[in-house]
């Protein structure tokens, strides 16, 4: 099967690799349809990782299963799932109290596995036209509809774009009613931003240090703010759209405060992406 493998510091191929197969009664097998990069793996191409030329880099795939272990009983045979980037179990004690990504047994000697990570277990990246699938019963995340219909883009941001962006607003308690400002303008910042009320007259905004990034945001009916790496405390930023938070003045200084501040509108919370 083809595979996106790494032959060395910032160089990638397509290669033929070993089809993957069932090799535990709890296993399934999975085709992919779709699959999307991670802003992770460039720690991977970049050589942050170390030196792990041959290894089959990916971590987020929608797919169609395509055999079935013998002991699994949640999925069959044409379903349509995705898989989380980390592997678990389901059952451990870490499992059953909601810390999948700390999973005691899919990864012995260590708390956490996930696919295509060096130190995560081994499990083969997920870049690939077949994935094992261990523990699937624990991992599948069954999907209505079939490949390349109008939820195919969709659904794979489950496996671990659209999750990161919800936990985010999660951790910074964000209620109806609140001005946010959302820390990053990569995937996981667009995603938090998709949880925020987009008809509010102070919607979200999204600051970064790159102005090219930022940029997008304003097509895409986001409010986009540019701060310079060099920005120093008083500068006056240079904003795509009408600043959003009452009271607070649009500077360098503002824009990296804890905003911790209550406006006259609003709560303003941060949280980063």
């Amino acid at each position: 099967m083809k595979a996106i493998v790494v032959r060395g510091l910032g160089e990638v191929a397509v290669e033929t690799v070993e089809d993957a197969r069932i090799e535990a009664p709890t296993d399934v097998l999975l085709r992919v349809t779709s699959a999307a990069m991670c802003g992770t793996d460039l720690h991977i191409y970049e050589g942050r990782m170390g030196d792990v030329r041959g290894m089959v880099i990916g971590h987020e795939p929608l797919g169609v299963v395509e055999d079935v272990g013998s002991a699994v009983v949640s999925v069959k045979k044409g379903d349509r799932v995705t898989v989380p980037t980390h592997v678990c179990c389901g059952f451990c004690v870490n499992c059953v109290r909601g810390y999948t990504d700390a999973c005691l047994m899919t990864n012995p000697g260590a708390a956490g596995a996930a696919y295509g990570y060096p130190g995560m277990g081994g499990y083969r990246g997920t870049d690939t036209e077949l994935v094992r699938v261990p523990f699937a019963d624990a991992n599948c995340l069954r999907l209505p509809g079939e490949p390349g219909d109008d939820w195919e883009h969709d659904f794979v941001l489950l496996a671990d774009a659209f999750p990161p962006g919800y936990h985010a607003t999660e951790l910074a308690q964000v209620s109806p009613g609140d001005s946010v400002a959302i820390f990053g303008a990569g995937a996981i910042g667009f995603q938090a931003r998709a949880f925020n009320d987009p008809d509010r007259e102070d919607p979200a905004v999204v600051i970064h240090a790159l102005a090219q990034l930022v940029n997008p945001t304003g097509r895409l009916g986001i409010a986009g703010v540019f701060l310079p790496q060099d920005a120093r405390p008083n500068d006056e930023l240079e904003d795509e759209v009408t600043w959003p938070f009452p009271g607070l003045p649009c500077s360098a200084r503002t824009s990296r405060s804890a905003w911790a501040a209550t406006t006259t509108s609003a709560t303003t919370r941060n949280y980063a992406t």
